[in-house]
């Protein structure tokens, strides 16, 4: 008689957290792949200029290099966060406007970057909305030399408008895949010229007792 043979098992749905688990932590899976090279160091004086539109748009292609369709995402979510009261203060405005979101998102929610809303960002986490950010990180009212910790890095958004506060940010990720990708991404940014996310500290760890 011929042998039994037992069928192959099937092979396992691909989860969010086997999607992102590829080469550099997933970085490859996050930010809209453009290599935008800051031609200007940043500074903590560093303003680009609110009184247009297109005046935002020309200043941040030259200064910082980046995609103008990205950038004429960021005006307009900065107005309406601004029409509602999310921008409390002059720093947080100008962090606001320096801070890339579409490099923070994954690439399958990049249209969605400058909506007022949570964005999936895999492992059950989400990056929290523009409007969210914006009114959390006024409240704080941070300025130079302020020491932060951020329990939750996440997709490394909120860690990232904090490193143009003060040059004293601490985040902590206790999802290791997620905070080996967020390093990642800070670090890509970092060798692209962004020198604001050298200001900002990762560790993976249970947050519960602090940075230890």
């Amino acid at each position: 008689p011929a042998a039994e043979t037992t069928p192959a098992a099937p092979e396992p749905a691909q989860t969010n957290a086997a999607a992102d688990s590829g080469s550099a932590g997933g970085s490859n899976l996050v930010g809209p792949g453009t290599k935008s090279r800051p031609p200007l160091a940043f500074t903590f004086d560093m303003a680009p200029p609110t009184d247009s539109k297109d005046h935002f748009i020309e200043w941040m292609v030259k200064n910082r290099g980046e995609d103008p369709k990205f950038l004429a995402e960021r005006w307009d979510r900065y107005e309406a966060m601004m029409g509602v009261g999310d921008l409390l203060n002059d720093q947080t405005r100008r962090a606001f406007l320096l801070t890339p979101r579409e490099e923070f998102v994954r690439k399958i929610s990049l249209s969605h970057s400058y909506e007022h809303n949570f964005l999936d960002i895999g492992y059950g986490v989400t990056i929290s909305g523009p409007h969210a950010v914006g009114r959390m990180t006024s409240t704080l009212d941070i300025k130079k030399g302020d020491k932060v910790l951020e329990i939750g890095t996440g997709s490394g958004y909120q860690s990232a408008l904090l490193g143009h506060l003060t040059d004293k940010v601490w985040t902590i990720e206790i999802i290791k895949p997620l905070a080996d990708r967020t390093r990642s991404v800070y670090d890509g940014l970092i060798s692209r010229g962004y020198s604001e996310y050298t200001n900002v500290h990762t560790k993976q760890a249970d947050g519960y007792y602090g940075w230890e």
